[in-house]
């Protein structure tokens, strides 16, 4: 028989034994020594599925969230990629738009990149071409956002307020873009 606890730092996870029921004197120092290197390798890979566990799980309870508020919002949100690739729509700007979600988002099976949808940018009072010159000025970073009122097509007399921000990451880099539509 030969047993050894999985340990990481002072707290034991549990034990690997080993156990011959038919001979006798069969394990020695090597094995002993290659037992405790699987024990600490089995540990660690313990602590990292607990910690991708929680990881999941909190990453879960923020989609959840972040879903719910775009759910619930009254303002339409567009977030795109740097290279403009659509990454989520909500319902209240397709609603806005007068188009169908799927129109505006990319779903799974693809990339849906708006600077190739000339008819949804006209929509939101742009051509590919300004919409990148706004984002060029925004990453400069002389500007926090860039505001624009402007007058409905799909519905004359309704005027929006488009709100074009950038997505910074947790080194302070741009890493997409957020359109924020406003009925006004």
């Amino acid at each position: 028989w030969l047993g050894v606890p999985m340990c990481l730092g002072d707290d034991p996870l549990g034990v690997i034994v080993l156990q011959s029921q038919t001979a006798t004197a069969l394990y020695d120092e090597s094995h002993l020594d290659i037992l405790v290197t699987i024990a600490n390798q089995a540990a660690v890979s313990i602590q990292n599925a607990r910690l991708y566990e929680r990881t999941d799980e909190a990453l879960s309870s923020r989609l959840r969230e972040l879903s719910s508020i775009l759910r619930t919002s009254a303002e339409g949100m567009l977030l795109l990629s740097t290279d403009f690739r659509v990454i989520l729509a909500n319902r209240a700007l397709a609603h806005f738009l007068k188009v169908p979600i799927t129109e505006l988002s990319c779903g799974e099976w693809g990339t849906h990149h708006l600077d190739q949808s000339k008819e949804l940018l006209l929509l939101m009072d742009y051509t590919a071409q300004e919409l990148k010159s706004e984002c060029d000025v925004l990453e400069d970073r002389q500007l926090v956002d860039l505001k624009k009122s402007f007058k409905f097509r799909n519905s004359p007399g309704r005027h929006l307020e488009r709100t074009l921000t950038p997505v910074l990451d947790k080194d302070d880099q741009i890493s997409g873009w957020l359109l924020v539509f406003r009925d006004i």
